[in-house]
């Protein structure tokens, strides 16, 4: 990733207005985490169709966006104490 883009990613997760133990407790409702399993395992047997491949393609670039957060968090945390 360019690192224009990488400084904007970053200033936008700076701007949000997120609660560090928010964010660090946040879990996927155990619904959610059922999906992404079973579409994680039909993706490594290669059997995801094409709307399949985007919903997994969606959540990883959102787990992607939380785990950013989640070390932002830690971060501000560990300069708390």
């Amino acid at each position: 990733m360019p690192t224009q883009q990488l400084d904007t990613y970053d200033d936008v997760l700076d701007a949000l207005p997120i609660d560090p133990d928010g964010i660090l407790a946040f879990r996927l409702p155990r619904k959610l985490q059922k999906r992404v399993s079973k579409l994680a395992s039909r993706n490594n047997a290669g059997k995801l169709d094409d709307d399949e491949q985007l919903e997994l393609q969606k959540f990883l670039a959102l787990e992607a966006t939380v785990r950013a957060l989640k070390a932002k968090a830690l971060l501000a945390a560990s300069k708390k104490r």
